[in-house]
């Protein structure tokens, strides 16, 4: 009897040997693993990654927007892409920063040169207000028959109204002038609200001399 409970013994603290350094080893593992480098990042985590804004990296790439416009770097944070024909949508954006484009050189023509005695003001709203009915009757009837004849160009690439007098598009159109354009437009569009506002806050003062007197005050 003494003989088994001495067997018992010996077999139980064996096993209680063998658990302890079990349960070490696998503790090392564990910590180990913690310092262990990365594995390979797969192509579902990259293509998660790719589905990132470039414009706005924390957020979601737009569905509609691939890349294929020119400008595109996937920046439309209230979601006018989403449903909406992508081609009416550059076609709406170049026309306003065309139009912007003329506005801003104007706004600041107006300034520096005003056609005789029935545009006193350097104040372009001011301006508007003086301006003969005839003459802007003649802006409203241009401006329809500009609209009217956009009908004719449904098919063509956005933008494109056959107007090229320089002959710039002659080979091709350039993607980098593509380019250039639509940044000029987007910062005429903001320039244009600038100028505006700026305008309505300080009515009496230019804006080119509102300019130079915020360039003075780093000096």
């Amino acid at each position: 009897r003494h003989l088994c409970k001495s067997t018992a013994s010996s077999v139980s603290s064996v096993a209680s040997g063998k658990m302890f350094r079990f349960c070490i080893l696998a503790a090392a593992l564990v910590g180990a693993s913690a310092f262990a480098p990365a594995g390979r990042v797969t192509r579902g985590q990259l293509r998660m990654a790719a589905e990132k804004s470039a414009a706005i990296p924390f957020a979601d790439k737009p569905a509609n927007l691939n890349g294929e416009l020119a400008g595109d770097i996937g920046f439309d944070p209230f979601g006018f892409t989403d449903g909406n024909d992508l081609t009416k949508l550059r076609e709406a954006e170049l026309k306003h920063g065309r139009v912007c484009m003329l506005a801003a050189t104007g706004i600041l023509t107006q300034e520096v040169y005003r056609l005789g005695d029935a545009f006193p003001s350097k104040n372009c709203i001011e301006a508007l207000k003086t301006a003969p009915t005839a003459g802007l009757l003649q802006i409203l009837f241009v401006i329809g028959a500009i609209e009217a004849q956009n009908s004719k160009y449904v098919g063509r690439v956005p933008g494109d109204r056959g107007f090229d007098p320089l002959k710039l598009s002659e080979n091709g159109i350039n993607e980098k002038w593509a380019l250039m354009e639509l940044k000029h437009g987007r910062l005429a569009m903001w320039a244009t609200a600038g100028m505006l506002i700026q305008t309505l806050v300080k009515p009496d003062v230019p804006i080119i001399q509102q300019t130079l007197d915020w360039a003075r005050s780093f000096l």
